[in-house]
């Protein structure tokens, strides 16, 4: 039909154009009617190249200005020091040091300007038991070491202002709080800002019976969603904690913008 259409036109257009058209045979026109229309699909081919040229590498410069959370070095143990309790005027009591684990997160962008910093990012953790298929703690926000301690913060703020920080595009890290136990202990406990208004820091809802656990994080923020999987291991007894990275990390966030593209 195209053809038949074409056969029709190039005459009337050359004609019209003030072109004396040759008396060519009718097979002469459907060749010239063909080659016309296979000028304008290449045409048309190419065009639609462009524009997926233009739009893959627009999505290229989108990705590559996302922020993009990392695992900064290797998740660590440390002390931390208790303020002595005062039982009377007398007797002052210096509670043992807890040990606590930590994991330190960074922002590291392709490209480090405005766009890439990483806003209001939470930490969602979860604890499952030493496989990693029993849910044993629900998840609940994580504590940015590096917010205010409840106790600083003003009379009537919502707990929920610690809970997010802004990662900047120039990397600079921040500390996620995870476990802590105590050395004379068998049982640890989770840590976060609730921890704060119990006694010693033992959360008695946040208590972990056991050897090893598995820790999901996840965090997630404006174009941040991404999560990392980490081991908790119980010493026992007159001994610590050790804590180290389990499976890869998984960036939700680049894998949808990937289907997109």
């Amino acid at each position: 039909m195209t053809v038949c259409a074409l056969m029709g036109i190039v005459p009337q257009a050359v004609q019209a154009a003030g072109v004396e058209v040759p008396a060519f045979s009718p097979n002469s026109w459907t060749a010239i009617g063909v080659a016309i229309g296979f000028l304008a699909i290449g045409l048309y081919v190419m065009g639609l190249k462009k524009e997926n040229m233009n739009l893959t590498r627009r999505l290229d410069q989108i990705i590559s200005s996302l922020p993009n959370i990392e695992l900064y070095g290797e998740p660590y143990v440390d002390e931390r020091i208790i303020r002595e309790l005062k039982l009377r005027s007398d007797i002052v009591v210096s509670p043992p040091k807890p040990y606590f684990t930590h994991v330190k997160f960074c922002n590291n962008p392709q490209f480090r300007t405005a766009d890439a910093r990483a806003k209001d990012v939470i930490a969602e953790i979860t604890f499952f038991n030493s496989e990693g298929e029993t849910k044993i703690l629900n998840p609940f926000y994580g504590r940015w070491g590096d917010t205010k301690q409840p106790s600083y913060l003003e009379q009537g703020t919502p707990m929920r202002e610690l809970h997010s920080v802004d990662f900047e595009e120039s990397g600079l890290e921040h500390e996620l709080d995870i476990a802590l136990k105590y050395q004379d202990e068998e049982v640890c406990y989770a840590f976060n800002n609730t921890s704060y208004s119990a006694p010693m820091w033992k959360n008695p809802n946040f208590e972990l019976h056991g050897e090893r656990f598995q820790v999901r994080v996840r965090l997630k923020g404006q174009m941040v969603d991404k999560e990392w999987w980490f081991t908790l291991h119980n010493l026992g007894r007159n001994q610590g904690l050790k804590i180290e990275v389990g499976k890869e990390a998984i960036d939700r966030q680049a894998d949808s913008i990937g289907e997109l593209g």
